[in-house]
């Protein structure tokens, strides 16, 4: 404040307002072409559905597994399933679902939005403000959509509250974000790995990591009060099929986001990445081809699946047109019974989770980063 060092005491003083983080949406928003396809309840219930049956596959019991199969939702062909977790998420190609699966969504984004930006490399963390004041400020705008976003409080989850904390501190960033983007551009250490093993890596560590690291709290449509747990995975109340829900803590919402497709765009240079080191280490063991319009790999001693995983559009009976885009009303509530199968664990054990806290879906499984009580 401009005012004399002399002048009377009361009268130096000022108002403070406090702002809410201005996200992602709000400072860099996405096409509207591309949003209007990422907020509809396909896309929606596509993207949840296709990680949940691969995330909860191995714990379910045959009857369940067999009315995702009634229903054309299993993780791949019928008795060939692959999960994405448990014992064999490494060696059972589901790494190649997934690397796969987002490749598809990024080809169809970047139609509806050419210019559609991603990360050559993950954004550093804010400066200290101690020295770099202008810098501080200008991360906490967050002008280019790229800065972390606070952690908040889950008042009935300490744990979640700590974690969250823990994962978007800066030293976390540096003991392994950058320990992460370092290995999987290591030629060395990229020619040892199927692109399975290299997938279902990325997958379960940084990508995980990555959605929550850029996550804000999930804020309820009808009112804007934060929900610390996110929403109840099987509640499609209208309110929750708005733009606004870009909660990158679910995948119901996560792609709305426009953090999800920087990120996304980098794990898929990663790809190429693999290949070049195949390409170095041994050379023409790796083809390429195109599979269901995407540039991708034949099967062969690195590559196991010659029939990635786009759910009913690849394995199962009938399904949706492409991923999310026109399916219509029967194949939403086709999605709907699909999740309710998959979650409907859950729901029996209503009682007992109403006394547990609820986390955000890319949560539930994550360990607290290193370094972090």
């Amino acid at each position: 404040i401009d005012r004399p060092l002399s002048s009377v005491e009361p009268d130096n003083h000022f108002v403070a307002t406090k702002r809410a983080f201005p996200e992602a949406h709000q400072t860099a928003p996405l096409a509207p072409a591309l949003v209007a396809w990422l907020v509809s309840p396909e896309h929606r219930l596509f993207h949840q559905l296709w990680h949940a049956t691969r995330d909860k596959w191995h714990r379910l019991d045959e009857h369940k597994r067999d009315g995702l199969r009634g229903a054309g939702w299993q993780p791949g062909p019928r008795d060939g399933e692959r999960a994405a977790r448990g014992r064999r998420k490494h060696l059972n190609g589901s790494g190649e679902d997934f690397f796969f699966m987002h490749r598809h969504m990024l080809a169809h984004a970047r139609r509806l939005q050419p210019d559609l930006p991603d990360w050559t490399r993950l954004p550093l963390p804010s400066p200290l403000l101690e020295y770099d004041r202008l810098g501080f400020i200008r991360y906490q705008e967050n002008h280019d959509g790229n800065s972390v976003p606070p952690a908040w409080v889950a008042a009935d989850d300490d744990e979640l509250s700590q974690w969250l904390h823990g994962i978007k501190a800066a030293e976390t960033f540096f003991s392994n974000f950058q320990v992460w983007e370092s290995q999987y551009q290591d030629p060395d250490y990229l020619s040892q790995l199927t692109l399975g093993q290299f997938g279902s890596e990325v997958e379960l560590n940084i990508h995980d990591w990555l959605h929550m690291r850029w996550a804000t709290v999930t804020r309820d449509p009808a009112n804007g009060m934060p929900v610390t747990g996110d929403r109840n995975q099987t509640d499609y109340a209208p309110r929750w099929f708005g733009q606004d829900n870009d909660f990158l803590g679910d995948p119901f919402s996560s792609h709305v986001n426009p953090v999800f497709w920087r990120f996304h765009g980098w794990l898929d240079d990663r790809i190429e990445d693999w290949y070049r080191a195949h390409e170095r280490a041994h050379p023409g063991e790796v083809q390429r081809r195109e599979v269901n319009g995407v540039p991708w790999f034949a099967p062969g001693r690195w590559v196991q699946v010659g029939d990635p995983w786009l759910g009913p559009l690849t394995h199962g009976c009938g399904g949706i047109a492409d991923a999310g885009g026109g399916a219509g009303e029967m194949e939403v509530e086709a999605m709907k019974l699909a999740l309710r199968i998959a979650f409907s664990g859950e729901e029996d054990a209503a009682d007992l989770l109403r006394r547990t806290p609820r986390r955000p879906w890319y949560a539930r499984h994550m360990r607290m980063p290193k370094g972090q009580s």
